[in-house]
């Protein structure tokens, strides 16, 4: 074998080996609205050094300029890391596709197919466009996720009605904001009044537990019937995939769990209490309690919930539909109004 063969199977062999499992077929079109890019394998479960992450875009505009935005290598020793503010550019070819490798490291091998990029936070990468007339153009942006799992029409029926339960349940939310923010102001009133009791003599553990739940129940409470006719929903969907289906379920039983909320609000809650001398066998909660009992922090933490968020997005209900299920429909500055 002539040396430069040799060179040649050498690339072959380190290619495939750094790529294996991530050169599967990938759908021509997208699942996700398109534009969409798919990366294999998934970064959130793969981070060894070296690994060869591959993303594939489609739905881009053809010939046009696509940009990747990553972060610096970091390596696993590093006491201190910035992460940032690396980036490639390439473009799309004329069916508005393109692949492009991000090698987990500082050094990229001169035998990895270009477009590549070395780097780190290969979970975080975004790809953009300029897409438009001249003076009249627009920036569309998209981050990657795992290649979806094969799927029925039925299901992706499923994914949509859920994505649809929700986005209703959203603008049912934007117009409780008034009642929301009376609520809240209600709440910072009833933290003044009684200022001199949460800094005295009782169990902080306690305190903590009822001022988590104060805030919980003054931002919820408003909403709760728009909450309860979300869990209507998602009860009727019957829905049969048994991911979405399982985590259907947590959010019914997580809006529909009864909540220690302060009644009728904190002030008088402590009032009671302190009359018992802060006996914490009498305590309006348990001392370690902790968060555990806010709604917030029940849907943002149970496994089945975040399983049925991504399970939406791989059905192809997008990103704003997966971030919805896994919490943000609970988001505070949304709720209050904040920008």
């Amino acid at each position: 074998m002539r040396p430069w063969s040799r060179v040649i199977v050498a690339s072959a062999v380190f290619l495939a080996a750094a790529c294996a499992g991530v050169d599967r077929a990938v759908a021509a079109n997208c699942v996700d609205p398109a534009p969409c890019v798919y990366v294999s394998p998934d970064p959130a479960k793969v981070k060894r050094p070296g690994t060869i992450y591959v993303y594939r875009g489609r739905g881009w505009r053809p010939n046009r300029t696509v940009a990747a935005g990553y972060g610096s290598y970091c390596p696993p020793s590093a006491s201190a890391c910035a992460g940032v503010g690396l980036s490639s550019s390439f473009k799309a070819d004329r069916r508005g596709r393109f692949t492009f490798r991000l090698r987990h490291g500082n050094r990229l091998p001169a035998d990895v197919p270009r477009p590549a990029g070395a780097g780190g936070e290969a979970d975080t990468i975004e790809f953009s466009q300029w897409t438009g007339r001249p003076f009249r153009s627009r920036s569309i942006s998209r981050d990657a996720t795992p290649v979806p799992p094969p799927s029925t029409p039925a299901q992706r029926v499923e994914a949509r009605a859920v994505a649809a339960s929700f986005a209703r349940t959203a603008r049912a939310l934007d117009a409780a904001e008034r009642p929301v923010n009376r609520s809240m102001d209600r709440y910072q009133q009833g933290l003044r009044q009684c200022r001199d009791q949460l800094q005295g003599t009782a169990d902080g553990r306690v305190v903590a537990s009822l001022i988590g739940l104060a805030f919980d129940g003054a931002l919820y409470a408003p909403v709760k019937p728009q909450l309860d006719a979300l869990a209507g929903e998602l009860e009727r969907l019957a829905l049969a995939d048994p991911v979405l289906r399982a985590g259907a379920d947590a959010w019914i039983a997580a809006v529909r769990r009864p909540r220690p909320w302060p009644d009728p609000d904190l002030c008088t809650v402590m009032q009671r209490w302190s009359e018992t001398g802060f006996d914490l066998a009498q305590a309006p909660v348990p001392p370690d309690a902790g968060d555990r009992l806010e709604l917030l922090t029940e849907i943002a933490t149970t496994p089945a919930i975040a399983d049925a968020a991504a399970r939406l997005r791989a059905l192809g209900a997008g990103r704003v539909a997966e971030a919805s299920f896994a919490g943000d429909l609970l988001d505070v500055a949304d709720l209050i109004g904040e920008s």
